[in-house]
C-alpha cells in the first residue's frame, strides 16, 4: 500500500479569513479559504 504525500505547504493570514496551501502525491496544489471563526475560539 502506497500512502500519498500531501499535507499544508503555507497559511496566509488576510484580516479574519485564512487561506491554506496544500499539495497533493507532489503533482497537485490547492488553497482551501475559510474564516479564523471556524477555527480559532478567542477566550
Amino acid at each position: 500500500m502506497t500512502v500519498p504525500n500531501y499535507g499544508p505547504t503555507g497559511v496566509v493570514d488576510r484580516g479574519d479569513t485564512l487561506f491554506i496551501y496544500y499539495g497533493a502525491a507532489d503533482t497537485v496544489s490547492a488553497v482551501v479559504e475559510l474564516p479564523k471563526s471556524d477555527i480559532l475560539v478567542v477566550t
